[in-house]
């Protein structure tokens, strides 16, 4: 293990990254667990077990396997109307550009569970969608930290089913999960995700653990730190983003990603059934492909795709390579990430998966990439160690 620590611990120091905490997983257990550098310039705070970590999108994987417990149940259809649990989801309108002024036309089809789940549904992010960036600019939609729910109420910036576009999807999601239930999100994740896989430093909630060891997080411009935790609202009323909004720890989330490295078992009894890891690990998209994403909010999130010359697809829940990356994951990994810059992939045929999070925006930096990188070498070069 030494030598994957002093590979990423290299990697850090280089990018002069302030703090991290990484871990691997095999199918058995998280075989490394490590921690790196200050959370606070001014003195020695170093992240540690404790440390809980904003993830983000890294929430949508979970959300996701939320909703198909649901399908197992045969409590959601997967094919069935968004509408028929959100009235205003089949009156939404498609908002465009033209002469820079914003344009509206009606639906030319009603939005599906599946589209929702697969990013298909035609809703997007402002930072990433020119339209949605001019409606939150001009204060004519909520922006996406709103504590009352209100982004979901964006408009769609395509017909639904006719593109790939990342979005606020997996908060309708969440909400139709609620729904169904009769829970809020946090109570039904928790008891339906995170109590069974014992990943008990999970939550929606930071109120849980008083808000107490939460990672620090900082905006960084080129060798410049600022922590900005005094500007992030952690608290939480009463309403549970399905696409982001979990503090986790690595260790925790290793144990999300061990149920994808043992087909859907966990310590040897079905958690989910063969269809819904199916629909976890493989191409839900057809045709359609995962996109180079644009920024329009660059002190947030840089531009960005994952391996350009590599064929990929979406699954639920997952972005899915359908070839191998060279010196790392095989064909049929899956991985996201979430905005503070916290990254995994799970790949289940070389039976590992890890994870590497920062708290640093903007997200995709560089910088950040490397340390995911440094990790995935590292671990690959040591496949053997891991597995045995």
């Amino acid at each position: 293990m030494d030598k994957i620590i002093n590979q990423v611990e290299a990697a850090l120091k280089k990018e002069k990254i302030l703090f991290a905490s990484y871990a691997i997983t095999n199918k058995n257990n998280t075989v490394l667990y490590e921690h790196y550098g200050t959370q606070d310039l001014t003195r020695d705070l170093p992240p540690t077990n404790q440390t809980r970590y904003r993830i983000a999108s890294m929430s949508k994987a979970v959300t996701t396997l939320g909703a198909l417990k649901l399908f197992d149940r045969g409590e959601l259809k997967l094919d069935g109307l968004a509408k028929e649990y959100f009235p205003e989801l089949g009156e939404l309108k498609v908002a465009k550009l033209e002469n820079d002024k914003v344009v509206y036309e009606d639906l030319n089809s009603d939005i599906t569970i599946h589209q929702l789940l697969t990013h298909t549904s035609g809703f997007g992010y402002d930072f990433h969608d020119p339209v949605l960036s001019n409606l939150v600019l001009n204060e004519q939609i909520s922006s996406l930290t709103s504590k009352d729910g209100s982004q979901l109420s964006a408009p769609l910036v395509y017909q639904p089913g006719t593109r790939w576009e990342y979005g606020i999807s997996l908060g309708w999601i969440g909400k139709i999960i609620e729904q169904i239930s009769s829970k809020n999100l946090n109570d039904f994740i928790t008891d339906e995700v995170f109590l069974p896989l014992g990943m008990n430093d999970s939550t929606f909630d930071a109120g849980k653990f008083g808000n107490k060891n939460i990672a620090v997080l900082h905006a960084m411009d080129n060798d410049t730190f600022v922590n900005v935790d005094e500007f992030i609202d952690d608290s939480t009323a009463d309403f549970f983003y399905g696409g982001g909004g979990i503090y986790s720890t690595p260790d925790d989330y290793c144990k999300f990603m061990r149920l994808f490295l043992n087909n859907g078992e966990v310590e040897g009894n079905q958690f989910i059934s063969s269809k819904a890891l199916e629909l976890m690990k493989t191409n839900q998209i057809g045709d359609l492909n995962y996109e180079f994403q644009p920024t329009y909010n660059p002190s947030l999130i840089h531009a960005h795709e994952w391996y350009p010359d590599i064929k990929k697809k979406f699954t639920y829940g997952f972005l899915t390579n359908l070839e191998d990356i060279p010196g790392g994951r095989k064909a049929g990994s899956l991985a996201w990430s979430g905005i503070c810059n916290t990254y995994f992939w799970i790949d289940p045929s070389s039976g590992i998966a890890g994870t590497a999070m920062m708290q640093l925006s903007p997200h995709y930096d560089k910088r950040c990439i490397n340390i995911l990188e440094a990790l995935e070498r590292a671990s690959y070069s040591e496949l053997d160690v891991l597995n045995n």
